[in-house]
């Protein structure tokens, strides 16, 4: 099992946190989150449709790794997304089925973009798969908006 802190160290990025899914960050720099299970050992897959079933990855703490511009609000509109909808935080929004404990981790990071690839390569690496929240290895550049 890759580790939380452990992802964070072979990325050389400080971690920050944790704090409980659902609590305010005081972090509003640019960076990279990351959100672990309190306790991998426990199933919670039992419950997932059966389209997320392909994705889970039992024993793993790491559940998803993002990046944002601004954490504090990337987090906050993670937080308040709701499964199915487009918006605010359609990536990574599969967590939001488990029943679970999770808590966040986030790292200062100036090329945020450059790190969330980095450790989503990292996990995918160690692990076989990427993260159960994660569709994508993090390079997808998002389009202005029009």
């Amino acid at each position: 099992m890759l580790s939380v802190p452990e992802l964070f160290r072979r990325a050389s990025i400080e971690m920050r946190g944790p704090v409980p899914w659902s609590t305010p960050i005081p972090e509003t720099a640019s960076g990279v989150y990351v959100i672990g299970l309190v306790d991998p050992a426990a199933s919670f897959a039992e419950n997932l449709p059966e389209a997320e079933l392909s994705h889970w990855n039992a024993g793993q703490q790491i559940i998803y790794i993002g990046r944002a511009t601004k954490l504090r609000r990337r987090l906050s509109e993670f937080y308040r997304h709701v499964h199915g909808r487009p918006s605010p935080h359609r990536g990574g929004e599969a967590i939001k089925l488990l029943a679970a404990s999770v808590e966040v981790y986030w790292g200062v990071a100036s090329d945020r973009i450059k790190a969330e690839h980095s450790m989503i390569g990292m996990f995918e690496t160690e692990v076989g798969a990427l993260p159960f929240g994660n569709r994508n290895r993090g390079t997808k550049k998002r389009s202005a908006a029009i």
